[in-house]
Parts: C-alpha cells; sequence; structure tokens
C-alpha cells in the first residue's frame, strides 16, 4: 500500500463552501446530449450528469495532492488546500484531511465532496476508511444520478461501496431546489446494487406540508423492478364502506411478475386480489383473479325470486381473467380471452380487472323496446389463426357470461370458420372471404314471449357466409380514386323457429362505392421549425340495394367503433 503526496505551495484553509450535490452535477434539459435528453425523466426539467472518472475500480493505492503536506512516518499525514485524494474510481476533495497511517481512516473537514460511480456526498466534516470506502458524513446532502434523487441529512453513513444509511434527512427527485414532494424520516437505507432504499417513520410532505405518515416505507431507487410494498390507497363511501387497499409487488423474473393486494372492505370483508404475468419470446400471458370469503352484505336473494323467503347467508365471491397473445411476429398467432365472475353484481359491488365486458350490441332506441336487445356479458373467447403471403385462415371460439337476468344472453359462436383472401393483377384487386359459424344459446321462455312474439330470441343454427370485393385503387401525388362492387351472401340454417319461420333463409346484397380524395399541400413555418400543412377533401359514395331482413335473427350482429374511419366504411355493423 502506497501514499503518495504532493506538496504545492503553502495555500489559506479559507475556502468558499461548495454547491450542494444536486447543484454540482444538475444540467437543464436544453444543455443535455441527446442520449441523456431521450432519457429524461417525466416532469423533471433537466438531468444529474456525473463527470467521467478515470480511475481503475480494482486500483487500491491511495493517491492525494494538496497545496501543503505533512507526513510523520508510520503515524498520520495532514494534508492541507486543494485536498484531493483518489483510490479506484473514488475522489475525496477538502481544505484538510488527516490520515491514519495504520488505519488509513481519513478525517476530513469540509466543505468537502465525496464522488464515487453515481453517487455523490457533500458535508461538513467527515471520516472515511479509505481502505473499505466506508465512513460518515455530517450535515450532508446527496445525489444518486441514474435515479434522480437528492437529498440532505444530519448524517449520512456509508457501510459499503452499495449501502448508504441516512439519519434524520429528507429524499426527494428532479430540480435543485424544487421540492414537489420530500420524503423525510428517521433512517433511510440504500441500497444501490439491490435498487431499492428502506425508510423508517417516514412523512411524505407535499410542497413542504406534511400530508401522509408511514412507519415503513420500501421504494426503488432505479429503473429496475423491485419487491415491495406499492403506494396504499384508502378511500370511504358508498355501501362498502371504508375501503383499504395495500398490494405488494413480486418481482419473479425478468419475465414474470406477480402483485397482490389485501383489501379491506369495512362492510363487506377482506378482499383477496391477485395478478400474474409471464412473458416469453412469442407470446404475453395474464392472470388476474379476486376472492371474498363470505360477504357480509351482498344477498342472493335479490337474484333468485323463487329463494326469497329464505334466510340471509352470506356468500363468498371471486371473479377470475385470463389473457394471452402468442405470435405476433409469427404466421401462427393465437389468443385467450376468458372472464368469469361467481355473480351478476361482483363487477358493480366490488370491481374487478376483466379483459372485456361486450356490451348490448347492435342498440338504438328502437332496439331497445325490440327483440334485437342483448345482455351484456363478459368475454369468452380462444382463437388461432394462420397467415399466408395474401390470405389467412382462423378458427374462433366465443361465449359470454350473461350480466344482465332480465335481458337475453348473447349467442356463443360454436365455433366459426373463416378464410380470407386478396388477389392483385395490376391495379384490380378482388378480396374474398368465407366463413362458417354456428350459434348457440341456453333455451329462452316457454310460450310466446309478449316481447318477442316472432321467437327470434330463442331460434339457433348456422351461418355460411362468402363475399367478394372487387376494386381498382389509382393513387397519385395529386389524390386517389377507387371504385369497387361488392357481392355477400348469407345462407342459414335454423332451429328453434316457429313453424311459420323459413328455416333455410337466404339473403344476397350487393354494393357499389366510390371513394376518391385529393392532396393539397404546402410548406409552412412556425418559428424556426420548417413544416407541411396538408388539406385533404374526400368524398364518398355507396349504394346498397334494399333488402327485408326482419325474418333473420342477430347471432352476432354489433355496431363498429363510431370515428373517422367510420364515414368511409362499406358497412356500419360487423356479424350478422
Amino acid at each position: 500500500m502506497a501514499l503518495a503526496a504532493a506538496l504545492i505551495s503553502m495555500g489559506s484553509l479559507a475556502a468558499e463552501p461548495p454547491l450542494s450535490a444536486a447543484q454540482l452535477d444538475w444540467v437543464a434539459a436544453e444543455q443535455l446530449p441527446t442520449e441523456a435528453a431521450a432519457r429524461l425523466a417525466p416532469f423533471c426539467t433537466g438531468a444529474y450528469l456525473e463527470p467521467s472518472v478515470s480511475g481503475d475500480p480494482q486500483d487500491t493505492e491511495i493517491n492525494a495532492t494538496a497545496e501543503s503536506a505533512v507526513h510523520l512516518f508510520e503515524q498520520s499525514s495532514t494534508l492541507q488546500g486543494a485536498v484531493e485524494i483518489t483510490r479506484g474510481d473514488t475522489l475525496i476533495t477538502a481544505p484538510f484531511v488527516r490520515i491514519d497511517e495504520a488505519s488509513k481512516l481519513a478525517t476530513i473537514e469540509g466543505p468537502l465532496i465525496i464522488r464515487r460511480p453515481g453517487f455523490l456526498m457533500t458535508g461538513a466534516h467527515a471520516t472515511s476508511n479509505l481502505l473499505d470506502n466506508t465512513g460518515q458524513v455530517e450535515d450532508a446532502t446527496f445525489l444518486l444520478h441514474r435515479a434522480n434523487l437528492r437529498g440532505s441529512a444530519d448524517r449520512l453513513r456509508q457501510d459499503s461501496d452499495q449501502v448508504v444509511t441516512i439519519a434524520d434527512g429528507t429524499l426527494t427527485r428532479c430540480d435543485p431546489g424544487s421540492n414537489t414532494w420530500s420524503l423525510r424520516g428517521q433512517q433511510f437505507v440504500l441500497d444501490t446494487q439491490a435498487g431499492f432504499g428502506v425508510a423508517k417513520d417516514v412523512t411524505l410532505a407535499i410542497k413542504e406540508v406534511p400530508v401522509m405518515y408511514l412507519p415503513w416505507l420500501r421504494f426503488p431507487i432505479n429503473d429496475a423492478r423491485q419487491s415491495g410494498f406499492l403506494l396504499p390507497n384508502i378511500g370511504s363511501g358508498g355501501i362498502n364502506g371504508t375501503d383499504i387497499n395495500i398490494p405488494y409487488y413480486f418481482n419473479l423474473a425478468p419475465n414474470r411478475d406477480a402483485t397482490y393486494q389485501l383489501r379491506s372492505l369495512t362492510r363487506r370483508g377482506l378482499v383477496h386480489d391477485g395478478q400474474f404475468r409471464y412473458l416469453t419470446p412469442g407470446t404475453r400471458n395474464e392472470i388476474n383473479a379476486g376472492y371474498i370469503n363470505r360477504d357480509k352484505i351482498f344477498d342472493q336473494r335479490s337474484l333468485q325470486a323463487e329463494a326469497t323467503d329464505t334466510e340471509f347467508e352470506a356468500r363468498s365471491r371471486w371473479y377470475i381473467d385470463l389473457r394471452h397473445q402468442g405470435g405476433q411476429a409469427s404466421r401462427w398467432q393465437t389468443a385467450v380471452n376468458y372472464s368469469a365472475v361467481s355473480d351478476v353484481d361482483y363487477l358493480t359491488d366490488i370491481g374487478a380487472d376483466v379483459g372485456a365486458a361486450s356490451s348490448q350490441p347492435f342498440m338504438t332506441p328502437i332496439d331497445l323496446n325490440q327483440a334485437n336487445r342483448r345482455s351484456p356479458g363478459l368475454d369468452q373467447l380462444a382463437q388461432t389463426l394462420y397467415r399466408g403471403k395474401d390470405w389467412l385462415a382462423s378458427v374462433t371460439v366465443r361465449d359470454f357470461q350473461n350480466l344482465d337476468i332480465f335481458d337475453p344472453e348473447q349467442y356463443a359462436i360454436l365455433p366459426m370458420l373463416a378464410r380470407e383472401h386478396t388477389a392483385r393483377s395490376g391495379r384490380w384487386q378482388l378480396a374474398s372471404r368465407l366463413e362458417y359459424a354456428h350459434f348457440d344459446k341456453s333455451d329462452g321462455p316457454l310460450g310466446i314471449d309478449p316481447n318477442d312474439p316472432k321467437g327470434l330470441l330463442r331460434i339457433t343454427g348456422e351461418r355460411t357466409t362468402a363475399a367478394l370485393d372487387l376494386s381498382h385503387p389509382y393513387r397519385q401525388r395529386w389524390g386517389f380514386v377507387t371504385p369497387g362492387l361488392k357481392l355477400t351472401h348469407r345462407q342459414y340454417q335454423l332451429d328453434n323457429t316457429q313453424t311459420d319461420v323459413d328455416q333455410r333463409p337466404r339473403l344476397t346484397t350487393r354494393t357499389f362505392y366510390l371513394d376518391a380524395g385529393l392532396i393539397f399541400t404546402r410548406p409552412i413555418k412556425i418559428g424556426n421549425t420548417a413544416l407541411e400543412q396538408t388539406l385533404e377533401p374526400r368524398l364518398f359514395y355507396l349504394y346498397t340495394g334494399e333488402q327485408d331482413q326482419q325474418a333473420l335473427p342477430l347471432f352476432d350482429v354489433s355496431t363498429l367503433t363510431p370515428g373517422y374511419a367510420q364515414l368511409f366504411r362499406t358497412n356500419r355493423f360487423t356479424g350478422g
């Protein structure tokens, strides 16, 4: 072990107090390098950039420079004036340092700066073991560059290269002096290698105003996911009473994680919610579930008119939601979206994370009073498809869990087989679709329903569809013109029909459309930014021959999502 000291010149101990750790390395957003600006944290007007350190982390030699030095053989070395001490990738600067030769314990009088990779400290007084980088700084400020975290402390103790203990300190982030929020605690322990911090007796303050006290808190200090408690939620009001959520996050692996949430509803009981997510190179998978044991206020009798004279009995309730997407970058693709609940009131009473709730399709003010009405339902779907060069084939199975006991349920699709193909010759384009689907549902009410005199709600059956779309797109820089003809034929095989209803109806529709538009562009300039302004008037004409479809059941008809693109579609509905 060697200690080298350079005597430069005698100087004064007087020195200007240094800036805080945050002020030393803060760089405003407009001055950041491009790569650092791309990683700018939300709501921050800049970032902390540490200067490059040339030292080798494996180098154990201690080197020092100062304006003056006094060395007592085998006792101590005293350095004064612009002292700089380096060991490996650690740099200490201060006006005065005394080093014990035997223990290599340095007593440092500030204002001082201690810089290590990703971590910066300043203070008034410090002791530091130069052999293992442990020590203590008093009246300290500190900065963690990668996490944009900064703070101050009465005492800051470096327990190892990775662990820092802060006594009676504050912690916040982003711009120096902008304490939008801060954590003030009796003790913080920051583990820079593991990437998390633990605080005891901590108070959350917003704009210096205390808003919450927590006896213990674990929080991340880098971008890596960490296991630990997430911020709890507390609410009150409504039929559930006080609502307290305490979530815990499990970082199981880079491609797997889970969250467990204990939720207390004072009037109902404890709800256990969980989520598990799993990624593979070709799939995304997720499971959500919830369970409450013996709900104290849920009355099952309200859903069972024949049992209203029985005594109240607390019931356990649950929900489950499965989601899967596979093969997004391959020709084979799969999808599963399955949701189920123990009872139709679970979502409104407790709430759940479900993938889809297919609400009443094909709803207009007239439909609400006709047999077209369908109950909202939870989606239960499985699908696989294969994409060729200019074609695709798919198999779909779909069902719904009824969420309204007073409305007719939606049809299950068991299954749907489809094939689509697109052929091109010059500017001509021919798109075709062949589809077979079998629709089923549980038996409806016996006899004649006054709201459904034709018995359409109880019909099940099969539907075969063939569709051709011939178009001739013509595109130039100035605009486009696309005329087209569509021919759609649907053939049904119906069951559970009344005697006067055709069991094999068929329907053929012919459609002509013309889609045309112009494109006008001009360069404009806003400030120093050059832009291009476009004006694109568009004309869309559509004609479909009138067909009487009142005798056909509405198996899976639904309206498309309203939007700008909806104005230029050849059909406002999907299914049939």
